[in-house]
C-alpha cells in the first residue's frame, strides 16, 4: 500500500521539508497512455496469431487476448490497491509557534476502520476473481460451441441433383407441377450450400472476436475426434452446484455485502490521533491528542444491512435459476438429439429414395414425378437437419461445460487473485 499524506502547512521551511519527504516517499509516477481508435485495428493485425488451434489451445490463447478477460483480470489486480493509505497530519500555529505531527495508530497497524476497509477490498477482489472465472467459463463454453458447430458443418453437405428438368419439360414428359417442384428443390439445394458457407463465416467471425484478433487473421480450427464424445459424456454427469462459477459469483457478492456492513459498522467508532507537539525554535516538547467522534452514523449501517439481505436473496435466486436452467437444458438437449437422429434418418431415406427414382427414370420417363417429389423431400430435410445439428452442438457445449468438459485452470485464477501476470 502507498501512504497518502495530508497536511496543513504554513510557509515555515520545516513544515515543507517534513511533509514533502512523506509525500514523495509514497508517490507513484504518472505515465500517459493515449489511445487512437484508428490504430487499434493496426495493432491487432500486427499481433502474433497461430495458424491453427485446437479447443484447448484456443482457450489458452483467448485467456491472454480476450478483451473481457483482460478487463476483469486488471480489475481484480487493482482491487486491493484502492484501499486508502494512512494519513500523517502536520499542523502549525503561526501566532504561538506551536507545531504538532499526529497519526492514527489504528490506521498505521491496519485496525478498526482501515482493517475493515482492507476486508472490504479483499471481498471486492474475491468477487472480481469469481467474475473472471465465470467469464472464462463462459468463454470456454462459447469456444466449445464454435468447435462443435464447425465440426458438424464439416460433416454436412448440400443435396445434389443431376436431373435436367428442362429436357423433360421440352419433350412434354413432365407436368408443370413436377418441373416446378424439381426446380424449387434445385434452388433450395443451392441455397443450402450458401447457408453452409455463411454459417462457416459466422463461426469464423465469432471465433476471431473471442480470440481478440481481426477476422482476417483468424486461425484455422483443428478438430479432435474425441471432443464431442467428451462433451457428451460430461453432459450426462450430475452437476456439482457448489462448483459452478455463476453461483460462486453470487456467493462472492454476498460476502462483499457482508464486508461492506462490517466496514460501515467500524466507521461508527471514534478515531484517535496522537503525536508529538513542540515549540518551534525551542526544545520544549509535549503530546497532542485528537479525537474524532462520528455522529449519526447508523444510517449507512442500516443501508449496508439491507444490501446484505438483497445479496442473500440474489444468491437464492441464482441457485434456483441455475437448477431450472440445468433441467431445461437437459430436456432441450434430449429433444435436439432425437430431432437430429430423426432428420438424419429422413435425409438418408430421401437420398436413397431419390436414387431409386433416378434409376427408374432411366427406364421409364413417367418416374419424373417421383424424382421431383423425392428431390423436394431431400432438400427440405437437409436444411432442417443443418439447423437441428447446429442447435444440438450449442446445447451440447453448454451441457458439457456445466459437467466440467471445459478445462478449468484453478492455478490461473490464483495468479490473477495474487496480482501476478
Amino acid at each position: 500500500m502507498y501512504p497518502r499524506s495530508r497536511a496543513r502547512l504554513s510557509a515555515h521551511p520545516s513544515a515543507l521539508v517534513v511533509c514533502g519527504a512523506f509525500l514523495l516517499a509514497g508517490c507513484e509516477s504518472y505515465e500517459a497512455a493515449p489511445v487512437e481508435l484508428a490504430a487499434i485495428g493496426r495493432e491487432l493485425a500486427q499481433s502474433d496469431v497461430p495458424v491453427e488451434l485446437d479447443l484447448a489451445g484456443a482457450l489458452r490463447f483467448a485467456e491472454e487476448r480476450d478483451p473481457e478477460l483482460r478487463r476483469r483480470a486488471h480489475e481484480a489486480r487493482a482491487a486491493l490497491l484502492d484501499v486508502p493509505g494512512f494519513e500523517l497530519m502536520y499542523s502549525m500555529g503561526t501566532r504561538d509557534g506551536m507545531a504538532d505531527l499526529t497519526i492514527d495508530p489504528a490506521e498505521l497497524f491496519g485496525l478498526l476502520q482501515r482493517g475493515a476497509a482492507f476486508d472490504s477490498a479483499e471481498a471486492e477482489r474475491a468477487l472480481l476473481v469469481a467474475e473472471w472465472q465465470e467469464a472464462r467459463w463462459r468463454l470456454g463454453t462459447e469456444l466449445a460451441a464454435i468447435f462443435l458447430s464447425a465440426q458438424r458443418l464439416e460433416q454436412l453437405a448440400p443435396p445434389r441433383f443431376d436431373v435436367d428438368e428442362r429436357a423433360f419439360e421440352s419433350a412434354g414428359l413432365a407436368s408443370p407441377n413436377a418441373v416446378a417442384r424439381l426446380r424449387s428443390a434445385r434452388l433450395a439445394a443451392e441455397l443450402e450450400q450458401q447457408e453452409l458457407a455463411a454459417e462457416r463465416e459466422r463461426l469464423r467471425a465469432r471465433f476471431a472476436r473471442r480470440l481478440g484478433v481481426p477476422r482476417e487473421r483468424c486461425p484455422r480450427l483443428r478438430f479432435d475426434a474425441g471432443d464431442e464424445d467428451e462433451f457428451l459424456a460430461r453432459a450426462q454427469l450430475v452437476v456439482d452446484f457448489a462448483a459452478r462459477p455463476d453461483l460462486r459469483v453470487a456467493e462472492a457478492r454476498y460476502l462483499r455485502a457482508e464486508a461492506a456492513l462490517y466496514e460501515a459498522s467500524a466507521a461508527q467508532y471514534p478515531r484517535l490521533r496522537v503525536g508529538p507537539e513542540w515549540m518551534i525554535g525551542s526544545s520544549s516538547w509535549g503530546g497532542m491528542f485528537q479525537v474524532y467522534l462520528p455522529l449519526d452514523a447508523g444510517g449507512p449501517v442500516r443501508a449496508a444491512r439491507e444490501r446484505r439481505e438483497a445479496a442473500r436473496a440474489e444468491l437464492d435466486a441464482t441457485w434456483l435459476a441455475a437448477e431450472e436452467e440445468l433441467w431445461i437444458l437437459e430436456q432441450d438437449l434430449a429433444l435436439a438429439s432425437a430431432r437430429v437422429q430423426q432428420l438424419e434418418a429422413a435425409t438418408h431415406a430421401a437420398e436413397l429414395a431419390l436414387q431409386s427414382a433416378r434409376a427408374e427414370l432411366e427406364l421409364d420417363a413417367a418416374a419424373f414425378e417421383m424424382v421431383a417429389e423425392r428431390a423436394a423431400m431431400w432438400a427440405r430435410d437437409s436444411g432442417e437437419r443443418r439447423m437441428a445439428s447446429l442447435r444440438e452442438a450449442e446445447l451440447l457445449a453448454r451441457a458439457g461445460a456445466r459437467g466440467g468438459a471445459v478445462p478449468y485452470a484453478r492455478e490461473r485464477a490464483e495468479l490473477v487473485a495474487e496480482g501476478r501476470p
